[in-house]
């Protein structure tokens, strides 16, 4: 909706600037034709001066118009790189945090195992200076 608002706003301005200079060619033309030049040659300059400069205006509008067509995207283009990056970061760190629960996972599934498979583990051999649950202990029955 901007895109567009912008758009018509350099389509206005390109209207506005074309009247001018038709408005000044009309008054060169009504004008006094400078001495020593005749006036149809006189009118041959006006035109083409006419002509190049509305060229020259219309080469602007156009290029300001891709600009505003192509401007959005960039800014979209370089959100969606960012919104990437940021996900790929948060993906990272979830992982990270995941890897440090991985010891503990696998030492949970094997003792689950044993259980499941009818074996024990020797609560004996725990050691109570280190905090560490029994199931971490890999010692097997």
């Amino acid at each position: 909706k901007e895109k567009e608002k912008a758009i018509q706003i350099e389509t206005d301005n390109y209207e506005i600037e074309r009247e001018e200079l038709l408005k000044k060619r009309i008054a060169k033309l009504e004008g006094n034709h400078p001495t020593g030049v005749e006036i149809e040659d006189h009118h041959a300059n006006v035109k083409e001066e006419y002509e190049e400069r509305l060229r020259g205006a219309k080469a602007a509008f156009e290029k300001e118009k891709k600009q505003l067509l192509e401007e959005p995207e960039k800014d979209l283009k370089k959100l969606q790189e960012e919104k990437g990056k940021i996900i790929a970061s948060i993906q990272m760190d979830r992982r990270r945090q995941l890897l440090l629960l991985f010891p503990f996972l696998l030492a949970l599934h094997q003792e689950a195992y044993k259980l499941y498979m009818g074996e024990s583990y020797d609560l004996s051999v725990v050691d109570t200076a280190l905090n560490t649950p029994p199931f971490l202990t890999f010692q097997g029955g």
